[in-house]
């Protein structure tokens, strides 16, 4: 019983942060006045990706009800959800650093396309836990780290301070769901199981790379080269 109120506790923290961070320009933008308009792509990714903390709420509820047939049932949904995020993600940033790239330069655009290297740890990571489906502990753990890896964009608008903004915050902040992961661990089992191990440092890694390729000329050129080829003038 306290496992499960520990994962559900970390879905709701989770969709706590994407609600507040996109509140603004998505969830509220009938009450709160201000933000750009939402283009049809916009809307379909907000959707989707909100769907996704949804699905993983609902799966945590039917397993303590003890459904693991639905359960199972509706994680092949959750499969095509994961594929769909993948696609619409990647629409997304390079649509913005396309805008971006026209507005502000390749500078701009190459930081703005650095989510690109959220999708594939997010994807390994799902793939991950649909072959370890048979492990819970294992499964649990990385769909849970999955939903970690996608949630920078929320954390980077949430209002905070301004000491307290820019991409290395954003990295702590969401480091802070690995640590009570690794906490939990070591609280329920003494060890940190090998499914966390695995999955933080695949983010750690992420974020690593992301910090370097924000200072790269060579990933903003390389942007703006790709971006002129798919999107024409």
């Amino acid at each position: 019983m306290i496992e499960r109120r520990f994962y559900m506790g970390m879905i709701i923290a989770l969709g706590a942060v994407v609600f507040v961070g996109f509140a603004p320009s998505f969830y509220l933008r009938g009450v709160l006045v201000g933000g750009r308009p939402l283009t049809p792509l916009l809307y379909v990714h907000g959707v989707v990706f909100s769907m996704w903390i949804v699905l993983l709420a609902t799966q945590s509820t039917l397993i303590t009800f003890r459904r693991p047939d639905v359960h199972r049932r509706v994680g092949m949904l959750g499969l095509l959800l994961a594929a769909a995020m993948v696609v619409l993600g990647t629409m997304t940033a390079l649509t913005l650093a396309a805008r971006l790239l026209q507005s502000q330069g390749a500078t701009a655009a190459g930081r703005a396309s650095l989510s690109l290297l959220d999708l594939p740890v997010f994807a390994g990571l799902v793939m991950a836990a649909v072959l370890l489906r048979h492990r819970p502990q294992a499964h649990k753990r990385l769909m849970l780290l999955a939903t970690i890896t996608l949630i920078g964009a929320a954390i980077n608008r949430l209002p905070l301070p301004s000491e307290f903004t820019g991409r290395f915050v954003r990295f702590l902040l969401a480091d802070l769901f690995c640590l009570s992961l690794v906490i939990w661990d070591v609280v329920s089992a003494r060890r940190i199981q090998a499914a966390t191990l695995v999955g933080t440092c695949a983010i750690i890694l992420d974020q690593i790379a992301q910090a370097r390729l924000g200072q790269s000329a060579g990933w903003s050129l390389g942007i703006a080269k790709l971006l002129r080829v798919i999107t024409p003038s």
